[in-house]
């Protein structure tokens, strides 16, 4: 006994394709102009650049967004750019943010491990392998910002240091905590806390922190204002300060999402040695 094989209605189908064929055209998310070694170019007169771009498309099997690096030569000829060597696109899945360095010679990398974005991972590259990774797990907070609101990772001149924005843990006991040696602190652990609307479920007071990636070591950042929101950052040119924006919320958070019109200001925090 065989049985017929029900076919799909073509209307369906051509939908069905098209969709399929539309989704593996790829999202461009950022690009970077990485800095070419003299040698990389193909002779004295052409000069030569790579370009770093994040891309998505939707795997419609696995129903799942896809995100990738893929890094293009581009070769200058007669005062036109060609398309030279392109190296296949890497997976990047699971990393949230990326950066590469001032001189090019080195990427920082914030990577989520199984999509715990609450214990995440920084990760140092050079051109050929990683050379070091440091867990942010107990180093002062969770998840590391990586929207284009708050989210910032940025090498500082001298590319000793990077600076980031994460949600800070806020130490809270219950009621009945016997260890708690702080009164303020009693109950605090209950406290409603206020997000950022929408993409920022969770996320209350983004805080400015500061890696110093040779010696694994992490700080927060001071902010004499005790309600500002922090995001944007970059360094000043002589590495000794760091400019960003700030969103006041002493008396409550408004959206950012679909409504970024907020009061805000720039603020400038020093940083010493």
């Amino acid at each position: 006994q065989t049985t017929a094989k029900k076919e799909m209605n073509p209307v369906a189908k051509h939908a069905s394709d098209l969709y399929k064929s539309l989704s593996t055209i790829p999202s461009i998310s950022s690009a970077t102009i990485l800095p070419s070694s003299p040698s990389s170019s193909s002779n004295d007169n052409n000069k030569a650049l790579t370009i770093s771009l994040s891309l998505s498309q939707t795997d419609v099997v696995l129903a799942k967004k896809k995100s990738y690096v893929l890094h293009k030569q581009m070769i200058e000829t007669n005062n036109k750019y060609d398309e030279g060597y392109a190296a296949f696109p890497v997976d990047t899945s699971s990393v949230t943010i990326s950066n590469a360095s001032p001189s090019g010679k080195l990427l920082a990398v914030v990577r989520v491990d199984g999509g715990n974005k609450d214990e995440p991972f920084i990760e140092i590259w050079d051109r050929q392998r990683m050379i070091s990774s440091i867990s942010c797990k107990g180093k002062g907070h969770t998840s590391i910002y990586s929207d284009e609101w708050f989210g910032s990772l940025e090498w500082s001149p001298d590319e000793k240091y990077i600076a980031y924005i994460a949600e800070p843990i806020v130490e809270g006991f219950s009621y009945w905590d016997k260890d708690c040696k702080d009164p303020s602190k009693q109950g605090q652990k209950y406290e409603y806390k206020e997000d950022w609307g929408e993409a920022f479920i969770g996320l209350s007071s983004p805080s400015l922190f500061l890696l110093d990636w040779q010696e694994s070591n992490i700080l927060q950042v001071r902010i004499e204002h005790l309600h500002l929101a922090v995001g944007q950052v970059i360094w000043s040119p002589n590495g000794k300060e760091l400019v960003f924006v700030g969103w006041p919320y002493e008396h409550r958070r408004f959206g950012l999402k679909f409504c970024y019109n907020r009061a805000s200001g720039i603020y400038v925090a020093s940083v010493d040695e």
